[in-house]
């Protein structure tokens, strides 16, 4: 398929790009490309845990991080340690294994990791349940290590493909494989996302705004030799969007300590819907630094090694450092109880004769150990006052008194810039009291080797805006999911390149506009149903009409080869009549797509089922007034 651009500036030249590492990119797993069969005994490392000695935490209420995990140590060189499972002239592909008996959930961190361009790195559970990959050299950090986010179940397989000439050494060296006796994936069981029924699930109190900026996070205490979760959330800044940075607020006693190169960041890990179980971990990134920190407020900062990809649907919030007599009455808690999927407490402030921090008490819904960190907002315009440091509150002592750090606090200290907030919010000395918070909007955006997915596995607005202040290119396999609904907006220019594609029952759809504060508040029209071909649709994809003098004539389908599904899109640059229909090697025609039927110009797409087609080798053909095009598929059953 021809690029397809969408622009205002024709002379426009892209200068600046900013791409993304990201750890799932949704690729298939080489195993599984390659129809890898008759696979030798596979290289596996086991560990067995006397848990009775080991301290675990209790999941009551407690006044500090929440303890999740054990490390074993250890000293595995995939490069020297894995099984060859295929192999050919250009590259090995590998497979090792780490087993942890009774472990809810394996985690592998690296204490030497590089992977030069070409490598591909995969982690599974035994089922497939959950894959993470492929991680690349886009990964790589100049800490030279490196955490896989933990993988629910007590085995581990690790996949890894590397090419047979490189200029650079592969390092791949795993010092510590996490434990973890806490169920804080729940993916193998999502009856059991959270610990009691005191909970209230985020969506039940919907603000698409302010929650997607919370996160919870997973890391390794250094000085306690023991895994934490905590929760925080992504603080916007006082300034241009070209210079927002992706900073976590969170708590001092969950930072202190923390080895923050191989903590892992967890994006919308929610329910879908009020009190509907389910949801994914794909968004993930790996590492971050200190900014600030100070114990006497209990508040920490960090800026993420990685910007979260767009795809993520972050939201950056805003915050208030008002005095207490200037706020409204009524505020609310958004954290992650016991490791477990996003909640929502509801209160308002109680007396108070501490200077430093908010004394809250909540209405119905409480805290838990695991939320330590998480923002605490003023409910009126949804800004950041103060960090979850300690308190009483839980399910059997609902009316139990939180303690917050207060943001106002916070802001200044006579120690430097390590110690306040204030000159990383606002580096250029504004001194704003308060600031609204924003979606980001990215300067020049590139998207490269991405799959999108849909929102509504974690929300239930399924409905995502990818936003540019100039422009958005595409680069290599961009795939945008079935179920999913994605609106890419730039100011000047948005470049579609060979290798983008929406699967049938995805909705995409661009437009040349101005950032808005809150890109959610797009709405995204639906794909136009054009006509109905016995069981099959024929789809017009939603692009506006900047995209039609670029259009050319063209016609593909995918996958090719395939089993009994297949797409086939097509493209015309005028309005015209148009026939598609598919023959056998013989010239017969056995199918007929569009007979004589008026197109306006675009980008088409119908859905065919095969059905009790014979396998074999087919050909499909557009014919036009003023075009015509024959190209070949393959069916294998």
């Amino acid at each position: 398929m021809k690029k397809v651009i969408l622009f205002l500036l024709a002379l426009l030249t892209i200068t600046i790009s900013k791409s993304f590492g990201q750890i799932v990119s949704g690729e298939q797993l080489p195993s599984e490309i390659f129809s890898t069969s008759n696979i030798p005994n596979i290289q596996t490392r086991s560990f067995a845990l006397n848990l009775d000695s080991i301290f675990q935490a209790d999941t009551s209420r407690i006044d500090t991080a929440l303890a999740c995990g054990t490390p074993i140590f250890t000293n595995i060189d995939l490069t020297t340690s894995g099984t060859n499972i295929f192999e050919t002239d250009s590259f090995n592909l590998y497979q090792y294994i780490v087993q942890s008996n009774n472990a809810n959930a394996i985690g592998i961190y690296f204490n030497d990791f590089y992977l030069p361009s070409g490598c591909k790195l995969f982690a599974f559970d035994i089922n497939k349940t959950q894959i993470i990959g492929a991680i690349t050299s886009s990964n790589n950090n100049d800490s030279s290590k490196f955490a896989i986010q933990p993988i629910g179940g007590d085995a581990v397989i690790l996949e890894y493909l590397i090419p047979k000439y490189l200029n650079e050494q592969v390092k791949l060296k795993i010092d510590k494989i996490a434990h973890f006796y806490i169920d804080i994936v729940s993916i193998l069981n999502n009856t059991a996302y959270r610990s009691s029924d005191c909970y209230q699930d985020v969506h039940c109190a919907i603000n698409l705004g302010r929650e997607r900026a919370v996160i919870k996070w997973v890391y390794y205490d250094t000085k306690e030799e023991t895994y934490y979760t905590c929760s925080g959330a992504l603080l916007n800044q006082n300034v241009n969007p070209n210079e927002l940075k992706p900073y976590i607020y969170t708590a001092n006693h969950c930072g202190k300590n923390a080895e923050l190169s191989t903590a892992v960041f967890y994006f919308n890990y929610n329910n879908p819907d009020c009190d509907v179980n389910g949801g994914t971990t794909y968004y993930t990134t790996v590492g971050a630094s200190q900014r600030a920190k100070k114990s006497l407020y209990d508040m920490f900062l960090m800026e993420l090694y990685q910007t979260p990809p767009p795809d993520y649907n972050t939201h950056y919030v805003g915050w208030d450092r008002s005095d207490r007599n200037d706020l409204f009455s009524f505020v609310s808690g958004v954290h992650h109880p016991h490791g477990n999927k996003k909640a929502v407490s509801d209160g308002s402030f109680a007396s108070n004769t501490n200077p430093n921090f908010w004394r809250i008490e909540w209405d119905d819904y409480p805290t838990a150990g695991g939320s330590s960190g998480s923002p605490l907002f003023e409910d009126f315009h949804n800004r950041v006052i103060g960090d979850l440091s300690y308190g009483t509150s839980d399910c059997d002592n609902v009316d139990g008194i939180d303690r917050y750090g207060k943001l106002r606090k916070q802001w200044s200290d006579i120690g430097g810039s390590d110690k306040r907030l204030k000159d990383w919010l606002d580096p250029n000395d504004n001194d704003p009291n308060e600031i609204d918070g924003r979606d980001p909007c990215f300067d020049n955006l590139l998207i490269q080797n991405r799959t999108f997915y849909p929102a509504n596995e974690y929300q239930p607005f399924n409905k995502v805006t990818i936003q540019a202040s100039n422009s958005i290119t595409t680069s290599g396999s961009v795939i945008i999911k079935n179920g999913s609904e994605y609106h890419f907006t730039a100011g000047t220019q948005i470049t579609l390149e060979p290798g983008f594609e929406t699967e049938l029952g995805a909705e995409f759809t661009a437009s040349i506009a101005s950032c808005t504060q809150l890109a959610n508040n797009h709405r995204i029209g639906n794909l136009n149903q054009e006509q109905e071909v016995g069981n099959d649709s024929i789809y017009k994809i939603g692009l506006p009409d900047y995209f039609i003098p670029t259009l050319e004539n063209s016609i593909r389908n995918f996958p090719n080869p395939f089993n009994n599904k297949t797409t086939i899109e097509y493209s015309l640059k005028t309005d015209e009549q148009v026939n598609i229909f598919i023959t056998n090697i013989y010239g017969d025609i056995i199918y007929s797509v569009s007979q004589n039927i008026f197109h306006i110009k675009g980008i088409y797409q119908i859905d065919l089922n095969t059905g009790l087609w014979a396998s074999g080798t087919y050909f499909y053909s557009i014919q036009t007034p003023s075009y015509s095009q024959t190209q070949k598929m393959i069916l294998i059953k």
